[in-house]
């Protein structure tokens, strides 16, 4: 029996074509992935809706990018303040993440949940880990993640000297918008709990801005909240609203509790000294419902 010579060659030809849909199809699953790491903070309802839709079709997700989205859960739980959440999720990824970029940044998202939670013995032991495998991580998110949660800890437990300085080193180190966002929300925020921060300077109001335009509203409504305090402190109520109430939506819009919580506190008190009671009672119970 003999085969027509066309046969092989239609046969290789459709191979290589399914062989070229799944790589483009993976290439797809990839690049949905990427887009919504990028996305987690500055469109927060495309980065779970797009969560939602890859967990659908999980039977199709490799090893590594099941794990990334299993990362990116326990980030999102993070975010929205289920610590418990989240620790479960990161832990397992901390010791079985096939990518050892995922097991890094599982691990600065961990020390991060159990800062917020104020969790700050167990913050240092995971952030002393962390600062041992720094010099080995190439990845540059991966390394300004860790840096930015190491100035978040001691920014937290008060030892805002540290802060500064791994502020100082992300800011040196590296030139990605939401890295020295991040580095100057958390600068900002420090100087406040230090009480450094004793007046409003062009610098500060420009990083706010400029990570605004970058899309990167919850590090630009952390320094706003920042300054509203810094009026507050020096006694102009309308200047801390000035600052806070045009950018509200952009607040709101990050659907970060802390955040929308202390931008509320500040609005609360601003109205509370100009008299508008009404307004000042409308935000604290704002605040109250947040958390």
């Amino acid at each position: 029996m003999t085969f027509p010579r066309t046969g092989v060659p239609l046969c290789i030809g459709a191979l290589v074509l399914f062989c070229g849909m799944l790589a483009q199809g993976a290439d797809s699953v990839d690049a949905r992935i990427a887009k919504a790491d990028a996305l987690k903070r500055s469109n927060v309802a495309h980065f779970v809706a797009e969560l939602d839709a890859l967990e659908a079709d999980s039977v199709s997700l490799t090893r590594n990018q099941a794990e990334h989205v299993a990362y990116l859960r326990g980030w999102q739980a993070t975010y929205e303040g289920d610590f418990q959440l989240a620790i479960s999720r990161l832990e397992p990824l901390i010791t079985s993440a096939e990518d050892p970029v995922i097991r890094f940044r599982s691990r600065s998202t961990l020390i991060n949940a159990f800062t917020v939670a104020r969790r700050y013995t167990e913050s240092f032991e995971q952030l002393n880990i962390l600062l041992e495998e720094l010099p080995s991580q190439t990845d540059p998110a991966a390394r300004g993640q860790a840096l930015a949660v190491a100035a978040q800890l001691h920014s937290g437990v008060g030892q805002h000297e540290d802060s500064l300085r791994f502020t100082a080193e992300l800011l040196r180190e590296s030139q990605m918008p939401w890295v020295r966002c991040g580095a100057e929300a958390v600068r900002a925020d420090s100087g406040i709990k230090s009480s450094t921060l004793v007046e409003v300077d062009e610098s500060l109001a420009r990083a706010a801005s400029d990570c605004s335009r970058n899309g990167e509203h919850l590090f630009a409504g952390v320094i706003r909240v920042a300054i509203a305090k810094v009026h507050l402190r020096n006694d102009r109520p309308l200047s801390a609203l000035e600052v806070i109430g045009p950018h509200e939506s952009e607040v709101l819009a990050t659907r970060y509790p802390h955040l929308i919580s202390d931008m509320a506190v500040q609005m609360a008190r601003a109205y509370l000294v100009t008299g508008d009671l009404a307004s000042a009672e409308r935000r604290a119970q704002q605040a109250i419902d947040v958390t």
